[in-house]
């Protein structure tokens, strides 16, 4: 599961430029241990293929207090992409989120504005973008001035 992360993850990086800490294998092992061992926080969705009985596809659905759900991280392996993988898996979520409570509750999640494909899959399934927010990096100036 966890190699399933990384590897879309360190893709998704290829293509755009911007590293996201699941490229990192050990954050990607941390964050599935948490979320498969937490079984009353954390419900987890794989998509295996059944030929081969690879896992290639990952996604997991928290309760967050007692008025939403949050979703994520997902991550399809990349020779999986582009097939459905991605869809099936937050379908399944959906169903999840129906059959734990009536009506249901609302879903929210946090995707990086630089992956379009992600945002183009969350927006056919019914989500709006709410909010944006920037990321910004760098080094601190030593010589800047303090506000006083």
């Amino acid at each position: 599961m966890a190699q399933c992360l990384t590897l879309s993850f360190q893709l998704l990086s290829s293509r755009t430029g911007f590293n996201d800490d699941l490229c990192s294998y050990k954050t990607s092992y941390q964050t599935v241990q948490e979320q498969v061992s937490c079984p009353s926080i954390y419900h987890v969705f794989v998509a295996q293929d059944s030929s081969t009985g690879l896992i290639v596809g990952y996604n997991a659905l928290a309760r967050e207090a007692l008025e939403t759900y949050s979703v994520g991280p997902l991550g399809v392996h990349p020779h999986y992409q582009k097939h459905g993988v991605g869809r099936r898996l937050m379908v399944a979520l959906s169903n999840k989120i129906s059959f734990l409570d009536e009506p249901p509750l609302p879903v929210s999640l946090v995707v990086n504005s630089y992956n379009p494909q992600a945002i183009s899959l969350y927006t056919s399934l019914g989500f709006d973008v709410q909010n944006t927010f920037a990321l910004v990096c760098g080094k601190i100036d030593s010589g800047a001035t303090r506000c006083e």
